[in-house]
């Protein structure tokens, strides 16, 4: 894991905006944000489509850029990166699970495991190890020879959540890790998730639909039209929040 000079804190976003263009028109997607979140907290981003929860999960793992404003992670300005180094800070420092697998379907279990490390310079040998370790942990090492399409919906995000923990990022983000899941398989593969972060000390970032995944997080941070509503690990609203921007224009 990488260390950082700011004690204690995974991710801080300062004055973030994001705008999109579509065609002649601006659509600001989020505005003005400020968040921090500190190491080993496992934090849900709530709020209904359009709210922003998509695009701050993206910022923050490094998937996009901010409009404006700054954003931190691990002690490392995202925000001035390029592409590449983009890519290489991702590989080592953030595990991403999706809501769509995102397994390729020509590797097997174990290949799909094991193309992280060994694109990270890690022998066959140790990828292999690490990758078994993983698969027995998560319940899939009957699996790791079978390829993606005949795997469960849950056995696929088992493998996509394994794959994400083989370089032992110290941030982990799952985007609406449940959405395509019956809602048993869904239960199971969050009692997965949480388990791994507090185990590991993860900061855990997902953003979801899911009121139960919301109510297992410690922390809630509800979005809505691109502004924090409400955070349940803040004393104050903060700014770039809806109820700010409700008062700065008169409206509380």
């Amino acid at each position: 894991m990488s260390t950082s000079n700011d004690d204690g804190i995974m991710v801080r976003l300062e004055r973030v905006s994001r705008i999109y263009r579509d065609g002649d028109r601006e659509v600001q997607a989020l505005a003005d944000i400020d968040l921090t979140i500190r190491r080993g907290e496992t934090v849900a981003l709530a709020g209904r489509s359009g709210s922003g929860k998509s695009t701050l999960l993206h910022l923050i793992g490094g998937l996009e850029w901010p409009s404006s404003g700054s954003v931190t992670v691990a002690g490392q300005a995202l925000h001035l990166m390029n592409d590449a180094a983009l890519t290489r800070f991702r590989r080592t420092q953030i595990g991403f699970v999706f809501q769509f697998f995102h397994l390729l379907p020509a590797l097997t279990v174990e290949e799909n495991l094991i193309f992280p490390a060994e694109m990270s310079g890690w022998s066959g040998k140790a990828a292999r190890k690490r990758a078994h370790r993983l698969a027995e942990e998560l319940g899939i090492s009957a699996r790791t020879s079978a390829f993606p399409d005949r795997l469960s919906g849950g056995e696929q995000q088992r493998v996509a959540i394994a794959r994400s923990l083989m370089l032992d990022p110290p941030l982990l983000m799952a985007d609406e890790p449940t959405g395509n899941l019956d809602s048993e398989t869904g239960t199971v593969v969050l009692d997965i998730l949480f388990r791994a972060a507090k185990e590991r000390g993860t900061t855990l970032v997902l953003a979801t639909h899911s009121t139960d995944a919301a109510r297992r997080a410690g922390r809630r941070i509800e979005l809505h039209d691109g502004r924090i509503a409400t955070d349940t690990g803040s004393p104050a609203v903060s700014r770039g929040s809806a109820a700010a921007a409700s008062a700065e224009s008169g409206d509380a």
